[in-house]
């Protein structure tokens, strides 16, 4: 699944070179330590000065989800939301942190909280949309998935020609454009998971194309190999049971 944050993390410059040793590659992974750490120790201070810095202590979940620490994003999230209780975002990232915790329960409630606070929020419906999936509520995460695709696309024809004010008044958000094509992937890709265990293997390939035609994101393309050698394999086993099959004639 694809997750998507409201507030996204501040990551350093790509380093990556056409051929790097193990040796650069080390090195390149201490720069970006040195970096979190330095950030860590800034955001520190900042809680320190300021108990009541809800950004610091947000930003703070956002380092330590990246990390993986889950305990820590997840309590430095409640900081957040405990002092900014009606700020969707720092809802929406309290939940990412309790599904990849393995809190399911817990996800199902914040998301649906920030979902009370910003109905229009593809984030929080999105992330939904993966619980669901997770539980195996298929239909329940196609649903979502679905609404998060027509609100989105709703967003983008703004920036193909449709009235900025036409759109406000019908309550949809304006975003810029390459944050759409990013999400707009995100969610064909995740709505491409669901049909796949659905075994609906020709739409999900698809809303996989769809999500490349937006965004050239890793999994998308991964996702597409995988389920390209998953259809192969399918369709040889098919016709090997035709082949095999013994006929049948009259009694």
């Amino acid at each position: 699944d694809v997750f998507m944050k409201r507030r996204r993390l501040q990551q350093m410059p790509s380093m990556v070179c056409s051929s790097s040793s193990d040796h650069d590659f080390k090195e390149d992974k201490a720069k970006a330590e040195a970096w979190g750490q330095k950030r860590e120790d800034h955001l520190v201070k900042a809680v320190q000065m300021d108990r009541l810095n809800r950004h610091a202590w947000n930003e703070l979940g956002l380092l330590f989800l990246e990390r993986g620490v889950l305990d820590k994003a997840i309590t430095y999230f409640k900081e957040a939301v405990y002092l900014d209780p009606d700020q969707c975002a720092v809802w929406i990232n309290l939940g990412v942190a309790y599904h990849l915790a393995g809190h399911l329960e817990e996800t199902k409630r914040v998301l649906e909280r920030a979902l009370e606070l910003d109905p229009t929020s593809v984030e929080a419906r999105n992330n939904l949309a993966n619980l669901y999936k997770k539980q195996g509520e298929l239909q329940k995460a196609k649903n979502e998935y679905i609404k998060c695709l027509n609100d989105l696309n709703a967003s983008l024809r703004v920036h193909n020609g449709e009235s900025q004010g036409t759109a406000q008044a019908a309550g949809i958000p304006i975003r810029p454009k390459e944050e759409l094509e990013y999400q707009i992937a995100q969610t064909h890709n995740n709505l491409a998971l669901v049909l796949i265990r659905e075994r609906n293997f020709n739409r999900a390939m698809q809303n996989l194309q769809m999500a490349e035609r937006h965004a050239p994101l890793t999994c998308v393309k991964k996702n597409r190999e995988k389920l390209s050698e998953l259809m192969k394999q399918e369709s040889h086993l098919l016709l090997k049971d035709e082949n095999t099959a013994t006929p049948q004639g009259d009694a």
